[in-house]
């Protein structure tokens, strides 16, 4: 079934029938489709979004474009928003098509060694950090870091370099300027495997640009450890890890990258469930882990670089002491 879109800009066609046009589909908030540009002929990415309170009218969804649009003026590394369109099923975005993968891709196979390491976990960090630096200069706080809104891209040969990773920003849906919600949302989403306590507890205006760096930085864990951080199948204890325990050590990653990250995700340790306090006292909590955290991405990116400056060094041979007089 061709679906064909006529935005303000262009007119984009995917195909629903084509298992090769879906990237993704049945997701909570969204369907996203590889569509094409008839101007051009060139590939695009279409966003359904299944909620139809969250764009309110035509006027709404015009801010909402001017807002990505200005978003993405502030980095190129931020992806490209080309229309907002809407149907009768509701309205669609159209945002550049990437060539590549995501974090997710490269954690969750076997297929890429090189970029599973503590050095290139480091990369991506610093290259996420300049992003974010200057979307909180901003006033944007992106809230939804996590390995599928990192992207790498390939380059002119078609692979993904270890030395210098491509790496793109992407899925401002849930993002906020200065405080406000960009798309109206009457309960802020949220993966529950990277978002830090604050935002899991729902205590909405303690997320901040610490949020995103706490995100980040079990990302960066994931990338160096090919493992989330925290996991379990009960939802209700995947929130008590997120809440309650720290990071922990790994084999697969680096000491001096393990404490960076430990301070990075740093977080109060409630002794009682947190339904036991009083909000107050939740807040204070949360305030006191989120002061111990790294306070602004030019930091973060920082400590990263040291890091990686320290894992780049050739290592050296202990000499072998002689035996003979």
């Amino acid at each position: 079934m061709l679906i064909s879109l006529r935005g303000k800009y262009d007119t984009y066609e995917f195909d629903l029938s084509q298992e090769s046009h879906i990237i993704q589909k049945g997701q909570k908030f969204s369907s996203l489709y590889r569509g094409k540009r008839i101007s051009d002929n060139s590939y695009v990415c279409v966003k359904h979004l299944h909620d139809t309170q969250c764009v309110q009218n035509s006027e709404h969804a015009h801010l909402i474009f001017i807002t990505l649009t200005s978003i993405e003026k502030l980095d190129d590394a931020i992806i490209r928003t080309y229309d907002i369109i809407e149907t009768e099923q509701g309205y669609f975005i159209v945002y550049e098509y990437l060539h590549g993968v995501t974090i997710k891709t490269i954690t969750n196979t076997p297929d890429y060694p090189d970029l599973t390491t503590s050095k290139f976990a480091c990369k991506v960090g610093i290259e996420v950090c300049k992003i974010l630096k200057k979307l909180h200069e901003h006033g944007i706080v992106h809230r939804n870091i996590k390995p599928s809104n990192i992207f790498l891209e390939t380059d002119d040969s078609g692979r993904i370099s270890p030395d210098n990773p491509r790496v793109r920003l992407i899925d401002f849906e849930i993002a906020s300027v200065h405080g406000s919600n960009i798309f109206s949302l009457n309960k802020v989403p949220f993966s529950v495997l990277y978002s830090p306590p604050e935002q899991v507890l729902y205590f909405s205006h303690l997320i901040d640009e610490r949020s995103d760096l706490y995100s980040l930085a079990l990302v960066v864990y994931e990338i160096a450890t090919r493992r989330p951080s925290f996991y379990h199948e009960n939802a209700a204890m995947l929130i008590n890890l997120q809440i309650n325990t720290s990071i922990q050590k790994n084999p697969r990653i680096s000491k001096e990258l393990f404490t960076l990250l430990l301070q990075a995700t740093s977080k109060h340790r409630f002794s009682l469930p947190p339904n036991k306090y009083s909000q107050e006292q939740l807040e204070a909590f949360l305030d006191t882990g989120r002061s111990q955290r790294f306070q602004n991405a030019h930091d973060f990116s920082l400590a990263l670089s040291e890091v990686f400056r320290h894992l780049n060094q050739p290592k050296t041979r202990k000499s072998r002491k002689s035996f003979f007089l």
